[in-house]
């Protein structure tokens, strides 16, 4: 933590880690396509949604395709998901991945940090409960995992964010930019986590405030005060500029409200 290369929340944060997780994962990738409109990728609904749901979710994808500059679209065929290109490129899988995840945004205090392999070294699934400690991993770009971190309950979610963009910073790195709501819904209640790590107390007691994205940590800043402004929040690092909107669009777009099962 704190060395050189690694991403940080600016202004929040010293020695605080970031990994390329929301962009590392599998998704059933059925082929390349070799004209526009073949199918890339299929999947099923986690449960039974609504017809809303499902157009719904639709619609956030298709979003969320579009701000990403990839070139796919998503349509309902048979009860799924299926993802077709609309170019006679590609779109590529990490991408597919990343912007069908649920988009799932978590702020949880850290209670722990331990090696890849935990604290037993039993490698345990993530689990994601949002009222109990959970244990959740820092990816790298490659897929494995580089720490674990014991996390505390959900503080605050996705639901607190306004918007979200991207930039580059004073050191010529692309960095990512949350906007929180103003108020009780939003910058209050990220200033309320705050405040639980600085100082560090019994629910907070390494002083650590944790992102997360869809089970995996993208930050664990070490919290130094408890009062931030809702639009001076940075997220910056090793992030080229592709990485950066992906994870942009992913925060922006929100949670899609009928998650997704890769089907293989």
């Amino acid at each position: 933590m704190g060395q050189g290369g690694r991403r940080r929340w600016v202004g929040v944060a010293i020695g605080c880690t970031l990994s390329a997780s929301v962009l590392a994962g599998g998704c059933s990738v059925l082929g390349p396509a070799s004209s526009g409109g073949a199918e890339v990728a299929r999947y099923a609904f986690a449960g039974s949604p609504s017809d809303a749901d499902q157009q719904a979710t639709l619609r956030v994808l298709n979003s969320r395709f579009h701000a990403a500059k990839v070139p796919a679209r998503a349509a309902l065929a048979a009860g799924d998901v299926v993802i077709h290109a609309t170019s006679s490129t590609a779109p590529q899988a990490g991408d597919i991945t990343a912007l069908t995840g649920s988009g799932d945004v978590q702020f949880r205090p850290v209670l722990a940090v331990y090696p890849p392999a935990g604290p037993d070294g039993s490698d345990d699934p993530t689990t994601s409960m949002a009222d109990r400690a959970v244990e959740m991993p820092e990816l790298g770009a490659d897929g494995s995992v580089t720490a674990r971190y014991q996390l505390g309950p959900v503080l605050v979610d996705g639901t607190a964010l306004e918007s979200t963009a991207t930039g580059m910073n004073s050191r010529n790195q692309w960095e990512v930019r949350p906007v929180f709501k103003a108020g009780a819904d939003g910058i209050d209640r990220l200033n309320a986590a705050a405040a639980m790590c600085s100082p560090p107390s019994d629910a907070c007691p390494t002083g650590q405030l944790a992102v997360t994205v869809d089970g995996g940590v993208i930050t664990a800043p070490r919290i130094e005060v408890a009062d931030f402004e809702r639009d001076q929040i940075t997220i910056s690092g090793n992030y080229d500029e592709h990485e950066a909107r992906t994870l942009s669009v992913l925060l922006d777009s929100g949670a899609l409200p009928a998650p997704l099962v890769a089907e293989h």
